[in-house]
């Protein structure tokens, strides 16, 4: 299912049955800032779970934002680090969080930053001609190794 607002696609939705819902978390992060004690018990956040899409590194970092900040401190953060899905995919922002975590940062916008640069082009060259001037073999060192076990005994 599809829904236009003056004309433009602002969501889509699986179809489901009679009863069933379909709960995007992104269409709900504005709420949750205004009121984040509702995130953590939010059907969004659960059907997440459900599905197997919430990256367990979030929850590694939420753990560590509560025992470093406090649980009200934590929330916000962590909804500022899942509104990062309105620019990058959950694999994306999950990647970076991963990185992040293993460097200390547990912030949106440094996470954010890692985000970025893992979406960078990683491609490059380098014209070495010039450098083949200082091709010399490796140095032999059988004396250095004669002169150190005489002066070890």
């Amino acid at each position: 299912m599809d829904v236009y607002s003056k004309g433009s696609l602002i969501a889509t939705h699986a179809r489901k049955k009679h009863g069933e819902e379909s709960l995007k978390v992104e269409h709900y992060i504005d709420v949750f800032r205004v009121k984040p004690g509702s995130f953590e018990g939010s059907k969004p956040l659960y059907q997440l779970r459900q599905e197997g899409v919430w990256p367990e590194v979030f929850d590694e970092i939420w753990g560590q934002l509560i025992r470093r900040d406090g649980k009200a401190k934590a929330d916000k953060e962590m909804i500022e680090i899942l509104a990062l899905i309105r620019k990058f995919e959950i694999g994306e922002v999950a990647q970076a969080a991963r990185l992040g975590s293993s460097c200390g940062i547990l912030n949106a916008s440094g996470i954010y930053q890692f985000a970025q640069k893992l979406k960078e082009p990683r491609t490059f060259s380098i014209d070495v001609g010039e450098l083949n001037a200082f091709n010399r073999s490796a140095p032999n060192t059988d004396e250095y190794d004669i002169l150190w076990l005489a002066w070890r005994n």
